[in-house]
């Protein structure tokens, strides 16, 4: 299962070096999404029931429908800059009931 692509992995297709598809095995805590990401598929998240904090890179300009779904032990998100344009139905459907959303 490919987790996280980098541009120095060749002969992939171009979008597949910018977009997180899964939740990197046994993440827990805080997870920083690399800085090259662009777009994170819908259900890339779901049921990371260990993920407490994430935080988004300004380049993210698309989430997809219910990427966060079901992190129950979601906390916060923040985004570097704006949320994205593009954002799915339900993306952070099901994180703790303090969840909150920061932008800087």
């Amino acid at each position: 299962m490919i987790e996280f692509v980098t541009g120095t992995w060749s002969g992939l297709p171009a979008w597949l070096q910018t977009t997180l598809i899964a939740c990197p095995a046994g993440l827990s805590g805080t997870y920083a999404i690399p800085n090259s990401v662009t777009a994170v598929t819908a259900s890339a998240f779901r049921y990371c029931a260990l993920l407490t904090a994430v935080s988004l890179p300004a380049g993210v300009t698309s989430i997809g429908s219910t990427a966060f779904g079901g992190c129950s032990a979601l906390t916060s998100a923040t985004f570097a800059g704006n949320a994205p344009a593009s954002m799915g139905s339900n993306v952070f459907q099901s994180a703790a009931s303090t969840f909150k959303v920061f932008y800087y």
